[in-house]
């Protein structure tokens, strides 16, 4: 049975411009989130909790697979509107 998405408080995780609303969905290393930036819906994709180690990897992996979606174009497929970290973490947000 699918679990309902999580409300989440803005002390967890704080993005300028974009206010997280409820996590949508997670895999074993990122966790996805609903938020609102300006009046517009989007996506935000945050790694979970991550090594020193293994930051510098997931930040080339993160900005690798924005890349490869920008370059698609499609209505079923999200827009990038930036990649980054939050917190040392890589993310991605997305329409």
């Amino acid at each position: 049975m699918p679990q309902l998405p999580t409300k989440i408080s803005s002390q967890q995780i704080s993005i300028p411009e974009i206010e997280l609303i409820e996590e949508i969905g997670h895999g074993a290393q990122t966790t996805v989130y609903r938020g609102i930036r300006f009046d517009d819906t989007v996506a935000v994709k945050i790694r979970r909790h991550i090594s020193e180690k293994e930051r510098k990897n997931d930040v080339q992996r993160f900005r690798r697979e924005a890349a490869l979606l920008a370059c698609i174009r499609h209505p079923a497929l999200a827009s990038i509107y930036e990649v980054g970290e939050i917190d040392r973490r890589p993310l991605t947000h997305f329409s």
